[in-house]
């Protein structure tokens, strides 16, 4: 089956738009995780990788569902269909501490419970990154339907 790029839009709009995923606490969350677990197309739970640890500041950011001035803005194009994340989602380091080993952001559903939360997507920021001492790094990202 291939999926044509209107398709793709429907699907991104419900999914990440209020009809879709029906799934535990209906947003999403995102975050932060080291280079211990690598995430691939065959992730399935969160606890199957390794967080950033709780401390320097971080913590995991909430992502609402809906296309406003926080969540996804789902478009449209010739050859593609694409879910922009919107809003500020940054991390800040708290002054004199470090957030260390961050190599992957990861988007979840917010299960409460946070091991059996699903993964959705990823992304990969290269060479793992620290921020520290009140410095911050704003996270934007984009899923292509392919």
């Amino acid at each position: 089956m291939a999926w044509t790029n209107r398709g793709k839009t429907r699907m991104f709009e419900m999914f990440f738009e209020a009809s879709g995923y029906p799934g535990p606490q209906g947003d999403f969350a995102l975050a932060a995780c080291t280079s211990a677990a690598t995430p691939s197309a065959d992730t399935f739970a969160f606890s199957s990788l390794t967080q950033v640890a709780a401390s320097g500041g971080y913590s995991a950011m909430p992502v609402e569902r809906g296309g406003g001035a926080d969540g996804f803005l789902i478009s449209e194009g010739d050859e593609f269909a694409l879910a922009t994340l919107t809003g500020n989602y940054v991390l800040s380091a708290n002054a004199s501490e470090t957030i260390e080993n961050i190599k992957y952001f990861v988007l979840t559903d917010k299960n409460s419970t946070e091991a059996e939360r699903e993964v959705f997507a990823y992304w990969n920021v290269g060479a793992p990154l620290s921020i520290s001492d009140g410095a911050t790094l704003t996270i934007s990202a984009t899923l292509q339907g392919t």
